[in-house]
């Protein structure tokens, strides 16, 4: 679905009215500054492109300027108070010296099943996956390896479990960090209660954010290998076998064993 121009601006109306776009760019925005990275149709990326932009250029202005205007659009617009704490403190630091064009669209030339939708992601650019996968890439064209597809994102999905589990831990020992810090703070008066709630709220949502990205990886990774049964090497986050299950794997491998012999 291509958009429709209006003063030299492409409108991608999504076959949705005004305040639906709104809605549906501000949960995509949102989860876009938490994850840095999203999959969706490539008709919703480029509608989706002018308000990511936008609220970069917002937490530019509260990082640099302290605006008090850009505070409350930038959480007008992002639904979540982690996405609000990390779009100033962690995404517009790597912009200090850039004015726009933060987003970048890449054409997955893949369709989605079901309804055939050209699939497509935006990131903002800089991110630590950017990053993740260029090293990787590069190293294998230096060894003079070809770049298998499947290995590739075998190898892809793994350094980013690798990444997850990390990132995870750091959030906790930072979680840990911060409630004795705040509860110093409270006691002299530093902090209201309302702040410190607060505070808890942001750092639960980074452990919790972290948790379902190490989820998505190691489930992915399990669809890859097709054996739920090797846990070692690709644990699997609430993975319970079915009872008798592995059992019966086991007697038809020795049942073929005995036929071929």
């Amino acid at each position: 679905m291509g958009g429709i121009k209006n003063h030299g601006r492409h409108i991608y109306k999504l076959n949705r009215t005004k305040k639906e776009r709104w809605h549906l760019n501000r949960t995509l925005v949102t989860q876009l500054v938490e994850h840095e990275r999203i999959t969706t149709t490539l008709t919703k990326t480029k509608g989706l492109r002018e308000l990511a932009e936008r609220v970069m250029v917002l937490a530019k202005r509260v990082l640099d300027k302290n605006d008090e205007n850009a505070r409350r659009e930038l959480q007008a617009t992002l639904t979540t108070a982690y996405a609000r704490t990390k779009i100033i403190k962690e995404i517009a630091p790597r912009y200090k010296d850039k004015y726009n064009n933060f987003t970048r669209i890449h054409n997955m030339k893949q369709n989605r099943k079901g309804d055939n939708a050209p699939l497509a992601y935006i990131e903002y650019i800089g991110n630590d996956l950017e990053k993740y996968e260029t090293t990787a890439k590069e190293q294998r064209i230096k060894q003079g390896q070809e770049v298998d597809k499947k290995a590739w994102n075998h190898s892809v999905l793994k350094e980013e479990r690798d990444f997850f589990y990390q990132k995870l831990e750091e959030a906790e020992e930072n979680l840990k960090l911060c409630s004795v810090e705040d509860q110093q703070s409270l006691a002299q008066g530093l902090i209201t209660p309302e702040q410190l709630k607060q505070n808890q709220i942001v750092n639960q949502g980074q452990i919790d954010f972290f948790k379902s990205k190490l989820a998505r990886v190691e489930h992915d990774l399990f669809i890859i290998n097709k054996n739920p049964f090797d846990l070692q090497k690709f644990p699997i986050a609430n993975f319970v076998p079915i009872e008798g299950t592995q059992q019966n794997q086991q007697q038809q491998i020795e049942q073929n064993q005995s036929q071929a012999n």
